[in-house]
């Protein structure tokens, strides 16, 4: 159940505009996550009140949030998952990759994006081989999921990759 929660929530977060969109309804739910952090304290509302931070790109707030969904939950790939995407936004690399890397440890069945996202925070630190093998996992995980048009976007990116012409974009976990 809280897995099916979290899946709607980021939904609803991911398709309602990119990183620092003024979006009325992101501001709105915004106060609503305040009282649910203040009344309930949990990972989950720390969690969803970050993402609602990082998508008005208040990225400093964001982390703060998920960096406490991490301690009150140590083994929440999501909480790291979404730190990693903070960390990424704010160039800091090595702090997203160990993000990233942390959520893939702790989901036996890391879907494509985590892959994605590690694979595009390390090739921002020169770390090519490492890439290669990041988008590998991703294609096999989505080729896994049946997630044909995110396959070929991954199999271009891979690519692009090994040409040396790729260009870094965290991935949108909803769209396919």
């Amino acid at each position: 159940m809280r897995t099916f929660f979290l899946s709607l929530i980021l939904l609803l977060v991911c398709s309602i505009g990119g990183l620092a969109q003024t979006n009325p309804k992101v501001t709105q739910a915004l106060s609503e996550f305040d009282a649910r952090v203040e009344t309930e304290g949990s990972a989950d509302s720390h969690l969803v009140r970050g993402m609602a931070l990082y998508r008005l790109g208040q990225l400093d707030a964001a982390q703060k949030d998920f960096e406490a969904a991490r301690t009150l939950e140590p083994l929440n790939d999501i909480a790291w998952y979404w730190s990693g995407c903070s960390h990424f936004a704010s160039n800091r690399f090595s702090e997203a990759a160990e993000c990233f890397s942390h959520s893939i440890s702790l989901d036996s069945d890391a879907p494509w994006f985590y892959h994605q996202a590690l694979g595009d925070s390390l090739y921002h630190l020169g770390r090519v081989e490492e890439v290669v093998l990041c988008f590998e996992r991703a294609v096999h995980s989505a080729h896994s999921h049946k997630l044909k048009r995110r396959v070929d976007r991954l199999k271009e990116a891979l690519r692009l990759v090994r040409l040396g012409i790729y260009e870094t974009e965290l991935p949108e976990p909803i769209g396919d």
